[in-house]
This record gives structure tokens, sequence and C-alpha cells, in this order.
């Protein structure tokens, strides 16, 4: 925005213009319409930035000289062949003000009415000489300005400072006609980049560009007009979305609403109310067909368990009354426990990123309405082990999954849905909650070969090709003598590898014939 100059390099600038002015005493003169006008008062100063501030006053009246780095040139022949360092003030950031006595500020930063003048008032001040050392500043001006409404100018003219103090001051922030078309070029690009789906926003974006347009006009004109015709174009309807553009709004949330997940349903249900509302509030509603659609969404959960009524209409028939997953003559949508499994719906929705419930054995019906989540033949009502209703602090292997989304309950790698609810060494735990399921003392784990590890005892070892896999086998090298009581185990932690060899060959005695 504002070129930043060193204080620096405007030193050195300074102690190579010359000097040549008329007075040899400090001073700040200049003639307003033609009278003489000698300050009383005077000083200057320049911030970080380089932004250099001269002032005059008379105690009654003040000029302001305002003078950027950025508009700075030679100014040979402006000021009767003195050479010096010029500032333009007309259409650049640089400006001067005078303030009368009257309080009424004339400025060359105000845009004349067109009826009087078309062109930005103009100014020019130049720096002839001038050193921070030695804190003093010399040079010459004239400008012309304007008052508040833009009908009567004023001009100062032959303005000479000589040898006024000079420092170096705190930043300034004057703000002119450089700051607001900057104003209007990030106002503009806010309101090209509105969301047209937000009304409200797109509202308050679009008065900020029409009111930063209006700014620019003030501070840096309208020559022709161009500014003021971007005004009629963006608030040709009063920065209200149209009646196309709120329609297509509404279409859009049909949209979303129709392809919404569960998660996000009743959000865009809402909102796809709140853009037929507003349709019917810009566009009229004469059949009444937009309110007929308002009055027939239910946003609602009337059970509270997560899963919106308008997806618990299953047969999407519009009666909410007829679906009923678990039979219990308690529709879905009363229902907090949908397939009656001992699960609350609300606990086994499970959402994933995309507001999707879980489908943990991936078979399309969703957890909440699967009577058996896990698909291992077992259903979930059944998966409470402790019988305490709960089926969720049921995890017999301990590995964080509780039974009823675990493929394997017992953790012994044959998947539940293989070992079913049969007991075959008669303890009293079903084999797919034991971890030893012939009860030889050797882990399921053990003994049960994998080797395409997909879970299923259709590939594992029998190894006295008996018909029965070791892992069922209580006397695996049918020998005659079960697979317990031939030691095969004897620190007792269900691993086989430090079983009993008595004729130390290759086989362990369980599992040797001779």
């Amino acid at each position: 925005m504002k070129k930043v100059i060193t204080l620096l390099s405007l030193a050195l600038l300074m102690f190579n213009c010359s000097n040549d002015q008329e007075f040899n005493v400090t001073s700040f003169q200049a003639e307003k319409s033609g009278v003489i006008w000698d300050a009383n008062f005077y000083s200057a100063q320049v911030d970080e930035n380089g932004v250099i501030t001269i002032e005059g006053s008379t105690g009654l009246e003040t000029i302001t000289i305002v003078a950027y780095g950025q508009d700075a040139s030679g100014c040979s022949n402006l000021f009767n062949n003195t050479q010096g360092v010029c500032y333009d003030m007309q259409y650049n950031a640089s400006f001067a003000n005078f303030t009368d006595q009257n309080n009424v500020l004339w400025s060359t930063n105000k845009i004349p009415d067109q009826s009087v003048q078309l062109y930005r008032p103009d100014g020019v001040v130049s720096i002839v000489d001038g050193s921070l050392e030695e804190g003093k500043l010399s040079g010459q001006f004239y400008f012309n300005a304007f008052n508040p409404t833009g009908l009567t100018s004023i001009s100062i003219t032959k303005g000479v400072f000589y040898n006024i103090p000079f420092t170096i001051g705190s930043t300034t922030n004057y703000f002119t006609c450089v700051d607001a078309e900057d104003q209007v070029q990030q106002a503009m690009i806010a309101y090209n980049n509105a969301d047209l789906m937000d009304s409200a926003l797109f509202e308050q974006l679009c008065n900020a560009y029409v009111n930063a347009l209006y700014t620019q006009i003030e501070y840096c004109g309208d020559v022709n007009g161009t500014i003021q015709e971007t005004i009629d174009q963006v608030n040709f309807n009063n920065c209200q979305l149209t009646c196309d553009q709120i329609a297509s709004n509404t279409s859009t949330a049909q949209s979303d609403y129709n392809n919404a997940t569960l998660g996000n349903t009743i959000d865009m249900c809402t909102r796809y109310i709140q853009y037929l509302n507003e349709q019917i509030d810009t566009c009229g509603d004469p059949n009444g067909d937009l309110q007929a659609i308002i009055d027939n969404l239910d946003c609602g959960d009337d059970d509270g368990d997560g899963v919106p009524n308008s997806v618990e209409d299953l047969n999407n028939d519009g009666d909410l009354s007829n679906d009923d997953t678990d039979a219990d003559l308690n529709p879905n949508h009363l229902d907090d426990d949908d397939d009656d499994d001992g699960i609350l719906t609300s606990d086994e929705l499970n959402l994933d990123a995309n507001g999707n419930p879980a489908d943990t054995d991936m078979d399309g019906i969703p957890d909440y309405l699967d009577l058996d989540e896990d698909n291992d033949g077992i259903p979930t009502a059944d998966e409470d082990v402790d019988n305490d209703g709960n089926p969720l602090n049921d995890d017999t292997d301990g590995d964080g999954i509780p039974n009823y989304l675990d493929n394997d309950d017992d953790g012994d790698g044959i998947y539940s849905i293989y070992e079913g609810t049969i007991d075959t060494d008669m303890d009293g735990i079903v084999n797919y909650l034991d971890s030893d399921d012939d009860g030889d003392s050797i882990l399921t784990q053990f003994e049960f070969v994998d080797s395409n590890a997909d879970g299923n005892p259709i590939d594992s070892q029998d190894f006295d090709s008996d018909g029965m896999d070791d892992y069922l086998d209580n006397d695996d090298d049918n020998d005659g003598l079960l697979t317990i009581d031939e030691n095969p185990d004897p620190n007792g932690d269900g691993n086989p590898d430090d079983a009993q060899n008595s004729d130390a060959d290759s086989a362990p005695d369980y599992l040797d014939a001779n």
C-alpha cells in the first residue's frame, strides 16, 4: 500500500537538495486566496515509513501537508527553477488540509461536486533542504482544497516553510485514496467469493463492497462515472438475493437433504426448511406447494436414539407406525433398542466421519438393526455372557472388542462362526468361548493350523488322520492314551513347546504313537 523509504535515504536526499529560499529566518507563510497567511506555530516530522507531516498554525487556522515517499519525484521548473523533491497531491496518497477558524476542514482529499469541478483538487509540496541531524526542514507548497460539501474551494499559494523544526515522529495512519482503493479491492474479492447459500452473509459482504465503493468516490473521485456504475450493478437488488438465486439455493438444499447421511439428516432437513421459507418470503407461494413440502418434512427424532424419524421409516411409505424391526409392537421411531438385542440403538450407531452408522459385518444391515452384528451365527442378545443384560461389557478374550462385535470371541484363531455353540470337551463352555476346545490342556490356538489365515479350520491339522482336527481331538496321535495324560504342557501355559518327549526323537509323546 504505502511504499516504505528509509530515514537514511530521506536524509541523503534532503542533503542533496539545493537551498534557494527567499527567507533567512525560521518561518511558515503562504497566501490564502491572495491574502498573506503567516503561521505562529510550525513543525515537521517523519515516521518510520518515510511519511512526512508538515504543519503550520496561526492558532485559529491550520495548514497540514502530508507527503508519502511513493509520490516523490523531481520538481524542476515547478517553483521558479528551484530544485528539490516534489510530492504531487493529485490522484496520489499525498494530500493537504486547511482547517479554518470555524473548524471547517478543506482538503485536497475532498472530491468536488461535479457541478463545480470535474477533476480532483491538486497541490504540490517541494522539500528543498532538510536534515534530521540538524532538526530543520525547508520547502515550498501550493494546493487547492474543497470544503465538505464539495461546492466551494480554497486556494493556498506561494507557500514557504524555512528551517522549521524537523523530528522523527510516531507512525501516521492517514486514510487516503490509495487506502480506499485497497479497501475496495479486498471488499470486491470477498463479495465475489460470497457463498450465495448464506443470504445474510451475502447481504453483509455486498453492502461492505458498496460502502467501500462510495468511500472510493469520496476519496478518489469518479471522473468517468465507472464507480457509480459498478455500485448500480452490485446494488441493483439492494444487496438481496434474487428469487432465482433463492430458488437455486432451495434446489441445492433439497439435493443435500436427499443425499444426507444418518449423521446429518436432521441438519440437512432443518436447512431445507430454512431455504423453503426464504423462497416463500422472496418469491411467494401462490399454490401452497412450498408450504406443503415443509408440512410433510419430519426433522425430529421422537425416541432420541440418534436416528431421525425420516430414517426410521424403513419402507419409505410415510407411515412410521408400521416399521418395527424387532416386532415388539413398539415402532422403531419410538423404540430405543430397534433390534431388541439388549444394546441401545444410540450405543450401536458408532457413526463414521461421513455420518454413516456402523455395519461391523458389512452385510448391508447397520448394527443398530442387525440381530447378529459380527455375523458369527450367535445372536447379539446371546453374546451377553455374564447375563447382566448388557452385551457391551462381555469380552471373553480381552482384546478390547466386545463379543457381539468380535468374529473370534475366544481369540483362538478360529472364527466363532466355525466353532459354534457345541461343547466338544463337555466342560460347560461352548467352543466359541473355550480357549481349549478338546480339553487336552493344549490351547486351541497352538493346535489349530490356519495356513491361509482365514479363520476357517477346514485346513487345520489332523495329525493322526482320524477325521478329527487336533484342536478337537483328545488323543492327537491315536495311541490310546489321551493327550492330556502324555504330559503335553509341563509348565501349564497351554503352549506345547515344552511337551514331554520320552524317547528323545523328533516328536513329543502326545504326537508319537510309538
